[in-house]
C-alpha cells in the first residue's frame, strides 16, 4: 500500500532540485568561522498573531466555569508556543568550514556530504516551500526546511558553497 501512496505523492508533488551555487549578490560578503541560521522573528510574530485570533471566542463564549478554565488553559498554551519560538536562541542550522549541523543533530562533515541541493516544493505565487537537501556519500538523504530563516534561500545556498570552498583551502 505504501508504494501506491508514494506514486500518488510523486505525481501530485511538483518539486525541482537545484544544486547550491554562489550568488553574485553575496560575492563580496565575508562569513567569519561559522554562520548560525535561526528562524526569522517575523515568522514567529505572525504565528503569535494567529494564535491570538481565537482568544476572544475561547474565553468569552463559555459561561460554565469548567469550560472557561479549560479554554483559558488552551489560550495560554496557544500563546506559549509562539512566545517560546520568539525567544528561542538555538540556531536551526549551523554552517562552518568543517560541515553543516542541523539543530537536532551532530556536525555533518563536508567529506561525508556528496552533494547539496535546494529543493523547491510546489512553486506558486502564494507560498513556496524550500528545503536544503544533503546527499550523503552513504546514499542517505537529509533534508531541512529553509524558508522563514534569518537568511534568504539564495544566501543560504551561497553560504554553503562559500564554506565548501573554505574547506579545501
Amino acid at each position: 500500500m505504501s508504494k501506491i501512496i508514494k506514486i500518488i505523492q510523486e505525481f501530485f508533488e511538483n518539486s525541482t532540485l537545484e544544486k547550491t551555487k554562489k550568488s553574485v549578490v553575496f560575492l563580496n560578503k565575508e562569513y567569519n568561522g561559522k554562520v548560525k541560521i535561526k528562524i526569522a522573528v517575523k515568522s514567529n510574530l505572525n504565528l503569535l498573531f494567529l494564535s491570538l485570533i481565537p482568544l476572544p471566542f475561547l474565553i468569552l463564549n463559555f459561561e460554565d466555569v469548567r469550560y472557561k478554565l479549560l479554554s483559558s488553559l488552551l489560550c495560554f498554551l496557544l500563546i506559549l508556543y509562539p512566545l517560546y519560538l520568539l525567544f528561542k536562541t538555538k540556531p536551526e542550522l549551523i554552517i562552518t568550514a568543517e560541515g553543516i549541523a542541523f539543530s537536532d543533530s551532530e556536525l555533518l562533515k563536508w567529506g561525508k556530504i556528496k552533494d547539496t541541493f535546494i529543493e523547491t516544493i510546489e512553486p506558486n505565487d502564494i507560498a513556496t516551500t524550500y528545503e536544503l537537501v544533503l546527499e550523503m556519500k552513504t546514499g542517505e538523504v537529509k533534508k531541512i526546511n529553509i524558508q522563514d530563516f534569518t537568511y534568504s534561500v539564495e544566501e543560504i545556498s551561497h553560504i554553503i558553497e562559500y564554506f565548501k570552498d573554505q574547506k579545501t583551502i
